[in-house]
């Protein structure tokens, strides 16, 4: 599987819940493109971190009120520290591509203008690293805006990347609904276009009710707070196996569904180590999504379906609108 991550803001937080590293000033903000939340960065950075891949493709909204007066670095793909490629956004609009700070090539001047950014232009880049027969592929709105082939993009000992980096452009720098993969496998490999990434929150109860409440009177009641209001209302237990799920609101108005992500909030109260299966239940069979671990404070967790657990096959709009968010007690 090829997918790495995806991020949509619209659950409130910060972005280290978010499993994000920051440096500077950087948050969960409003100002999302469909009126939600969004990744703001205002004079700061935030990155990510994931095993090392030869290629990546990365797609995001973003919006800009201005245009730097200098070229300035937007994203960047990393090999730990270093920077082996990265985007800037020019003066006049063009998007330029640098390995580490030497030229690989610019787009026509006004690929980006400030009348499309204020309102979010989608851009999405293809990068492959290698000291003789790497690319550079970029779109914005789904039109190719610079395509780099048989370029030297790799400015460290490594061929790979593990982080990916966002910057501020200019104050502030939005950016919302990020996908992330690597260019292995058969499927999220290559360019996918504007996908929004949508929230969907727990509605009401499901199956299962498993766990205890706290601080309200059912486990529902727990869990349906947006931003989550940490230990003022939440659900726990001490023993494993036990399955909370619930019931949540209907997804309308997309062409299709390509991969679903459960998150949890959550953290471990106790000295010992704690795991949480996240998951989905589905007629009445809960599927696991895989084990992740507790840390001591609250952040969200995160696992990916890019198919319907149920029949191997993908997603439609019915079977997510008919899946409940669960989770499970591991240990």
């Amino acid at each position: 599987m090829a997918l790495i991550f995806f991020a949509g803001f619209d659950a409130g937080g910060t972005l280290e819940q978010y499993e994000f590293l920051t440096s500077g000033t950087a948050s969960v903000d409003t100002g999302g493109r469909r009126g939600g939340r969004c990744m703001r960065l205002g004079g700061g950075s935030a990155y990510y971190v994931h095993a090392s891949a030869n290629g990546v493709v990365t797609g995001f909204a973003l919006s800009l009120l201005s245009l730097p007066s200098s070229d300035t670095v937007l994203i960047a793909w990393m090999d730990g520290g270093t920077t082996q490629v990265d985007l800037r956004v020019t003066p006049n609009g063009a998007i330029r591509a640098t390995r580490n700070g030497t030229n690989l090539g610019v787009s026509a001047a006004n690929v980006l203008t400030l009348q499309s950014l204020q309102n979010y232009v989608f851009l999405e880049a293809r990068v492959v690293i290698s000291s003789s027969a790497g690319s550079v592929q970029v779109r914005v709105n789904n039109n190719t805006v610079l395509n780099l082939t048989n370029v030297n993009t790799q400015a460290t000992a490594n061929n790979t990347v593990n982080r990916v980096e966002w910057r501020t452009v200019t104050i502030p720098t939005l950016i919302d609904d990020i996908h992330h993969y690597d260019t292995t496998g058969t499927d999220f490999n290559t360019f996918e276009g504007d996908m929004p990434v949508v929230l969907a929150p727990v509605s009401g109860p499901g199956d299962y009710a498993q766990w205890t409440p706290n601080g309200a009177p059912s486990n529902y009641d727990c869990v349906d707070d947006i931003p989550p209001d940490g230990d003022a209302t939440f659900n726990s237990t001490q023993q494993a196996g036990r399955v909370d799920s619930f019931v949540h609101a209907p997804v309308t108005g997309l062409a299709a569904v390509r991969a679903v992500k459960v998150m949890s909030f959550a953290r471990k109260d106790d000295a010992a180590a704690r795991s949480l299966e996240l998951g989905v239940v589905i007629g009445g069979t809960f599927y696991s999504g895989g084990q992740v671990a507790l840390p001591d404070n609250y952040v969200w967790k995160s696992v990916y379906f890019t198919a319907n657990p149920a029949t191997n096959s993908a997603w439609t709009l019915d079977a997510l609108n008919n899946a409940q968010i669960a989770y499970r007690s591991a240990s």
